[in-house]
């Protein structure tokens, strides 16, 4: 195969790599989410996970575009591939069929079509062995600008939550007295005001709210959230709707959920959702936006 063949098949990889990166950033949020489902990471080890895997990629696809050392960065590929590969086998085994974000949100892939895809990387990646490397000066500068640059742009544009805890608890919002109201005119059951209680504002048409209780479902699983009853107040629309997809798909162990009107469920929330608040006898002891749910 001619060399320039073989490198437009490199620069197509390295392109699919640069791609893939780009589509979790956007979606960021629901990649931290899939990795932190596992339940083997702690959710801020889950958010620099996800950001370490963007900047690989995105640091091996400009490295296989760039083709300072071909062989070295041809080995780096067919490694991350067929890890990725493993892993994605390691699903099937175990029969898991949600999609893998191999390419975020923009593209559904199950992992059967995520490691079809990975099949054929690697393939095109074994037709491409014998480039010679591209003669660049200051080769390892090159090499540090590419892989620090990846990761400093991906954690200036998506700085973990976890950096920022503080900040987004100042800017979580609720009205105690609007929730007293709520309590005395018999708008929220009485059995919220004996002992602790965790109770949830949210709708079940917001992707964030799904997420929100994705992650206190996993938190509480581990015994990293209060396990004080969960209470969903979800907000009334113009019709009732049935909840039991975003019940089932947040998995999160709700004792009961309720439909609070929204001129109510405003007032407390104050226009932000998802809220999360942890009563101790009625009293709130925690309050939670997405951010800041830890």
């Amino acid at each position: 195969m001619k060399s320039g063949l073989k490198y437009a098949l490199r620069v197509l990889i390295g392109l699919l790599f640069i791609f893939s990166a780009l589509a979790k950033l956007i979606s960021v949020d629901q990649f931290e989410i899939y990795i932190f489902g596992f339940r083997i990471f702690g959710l801020g080890l889950s958010y620099l996970i996800a950001r370490a895997i963007i900047a690989m990629e995105i640091a091996l696809g400009l490295l296989l575009i760039l083709n300072m050392h071909s062989r070295a960065i041809y080995f780096a590929a067919f490694l991350i591939l067929a890890i990725f590969s493993l892993f994605l086998i390691g699903l099937i085994v175990v029969g898991n069929r949600d999609s893998c974000h191999c390419f975020g949100e923009l593209v559904d892939m199950n992992p059967w079509q995520s490691l079809l895809k990975n099949i054929i990387l690697l393939v095109l990646l074994r037709l491409s062995t014998g480039l010679k490397s591209f003669r660049i000066p200051w080769k390892p500068l090159w090499y540090t600008l590419v892989i620090a640059g990846s990761i400093a742009a991906v954690f200036i544009l998506s700085p973990p939550d976890n950096w920022g805890y503080e900040r987004y608890s100042k800017s979580t919002t609720v009205s105690e007295k609007a929730l007293d109201i709520a309590f005395s005119e018999g708008l929220l059951p009485t059995d919220l005001l004996e002992g602790e209680k965790v109770v949830c504002f949210m709708s079940f048409t917001c992707e964030y709210c799904l997420m929100a209780a994705q992650k206190i479902a996993i938190l509480r699983s581990k015994g990293n959230f209060s396990n004080g009853e969960l209470t969903i107040l979800f907000l009334k629309g113009n019709r009732e709707y049935d909840p039991s997809v975003f019940l089932e798909n947040s998995g999160i162990d709700y004792h009961q959920y309720l439909f609070l009107e929204a001129n109510q469920f405003i007032r407390i929330t104050e226009g932000a959702m998802p809220l999360t608040l942890v009563l101790r006898e009625g009293k709130i002891i925690a309050k939670y936006g997405y951010r800041d749910i830890r």
